[in-house]
């Protein structure tokens, strides 16, 4: 429930995991939740600076969305290759403000250090997901005056390129706040980032980060409200269930290889066919028919193309035969296994 133990220490806000050395009951004390920074991945950090400067400031190049999600490499850590890159999109990021400039800012080409300072604190408290201080303004205003130095939008854009290259930028806390008992929980802004990249792999929305910024997000009723309201979202939902494939590793259907002559049939288009069957599967599941996650395991109710159809013994009732279509499966074909 949003809660991390510092260092050392042993709180009571966590979730009981599976250790089974770990004690249990009413009165024992959950396991301690490492306090940590975590690195964005590529989709989470591109739709980060999308947030920061808008879509105009993201690589297109990159080619990187949620469809990419269950194709994605596992355990994303720092090398030089990705340092070089992110300060690469950080570069291109601030080279976008080249032709909106004044739009972006809201500063005039020409304009002054007390423009550029306001513009500064208004983008790194979105860009960094939580409340800035003059101190780090301080420092970008000396990026800024630096850059200045050959005219006024050199500097602003400089500025936007080291803020887009900090840590605070790519990665995100869950460090929190200590207590007088020494447990640490973590802040409203965390907490918002935790929610909102769990749920959309994005910062937070305007309306997540105001409840953040007002602490009203410290209310259970208003994390869950929060959560319900996200989960409404068309965005959402796709996220998830990408993410759902992703953990599944339903993309590794397309590396399996059978012997041709054993299983003719197990072509490209059909390991394509499963696929999509499973991404509509899910959907369906947790989205349009509303249902409890317990039916991803159990239902037989699924979609098939034709192809699909013949092998599972089931009759086709679509007008494309490539198209899927509702089907009911057998008993020993119910769920995901």
């Amino acid at each position: 429930g949003g809660a991390a133990p510092a260092p050392g220490t042993t709180g009571s806000g966590g979730v009981l995991g599976s250790d089974p050395q770990m004690p249990v009951g009413p009165n024992a004390c959950a396991p301690r939740v490492p306090q940590r920074l975590v690195l964005l991945s590529d989709l989470q950090h591109a739709k980060s600076v999308s947030s920061a400067l808008g879509e105009a400031a993201r690589d297109p190049g990159l080619q990187v969305s949620a469809d990419t999600k269950p194709f994605s490499q596992k355990g994303l850590v720092v090398s030089t290759s990705l340092v070089h890159d992110r300060l690469d999109q950080a570069q291109y990021a601030a080279k976008s403000l080249d032709t909106r400039f004044t739009e972006v800012t809201g500063c005039p080409v020409a304009g002054d250090a007390a423009c550029a300072r306001g513009f500064l604190e208004r983008f790194t408290e979105r860009a960094f997901r939580r409340a800035v201080s003059s101190v780090e303004i301080d420092d970008l205003m000396k990026v800024f005056d630096l850059g200045a130095q050959t005219d006024y939008v050199t500097g602003v854009k400089l500025a936007v390129q080291a803020a887009l290259s900090a840590p605070s930028f790519t990665y995100r806390s869950e460090v929190g706040e200590a207590d007088a008992n020494g447990t640490a929980r973590l802040t409203a802004y965390e907490l918002a980032s935790e929610l909102s990249f769990m749920l959309t792999d994005a910062p937070p929305d305007d309306e997540l980060r105001a409840a953040a910024q007002s602490g009203a997000l410290s209310s259970p009723d208003e994390r869950a409200r929060q959560v319900e309201r996200m989960l409404a979202l068309p965005a959402v939902q796709e996220s998830l269930t990408k993410t759902l494939m992703a953990a599944w590793q339903i993309a590794n259907i397309f590396g399996t290889v059978k012997d041709p002559g054993m299983f003719p049939e197990y072509s490209p288009a059909l390991q394509s066919s499963m696929y999509r069957e499973t991404d509509a599967f899910v959907q369906a599941v947790l989205w349009t028919r509303n249902a409890p996650v317990s039916e991803l395991l159990t239902s037989r109710e699924s979609f098939v193309d034709a192809s699909l159809a013949a092998i599972y013994g089931v009759p086709f009732t679509g007008a494309d035969r490539t198209a899927l279509a509702p089907a009911t499966l057998p008993a020993e074909r119910s769920g995901l296994l």
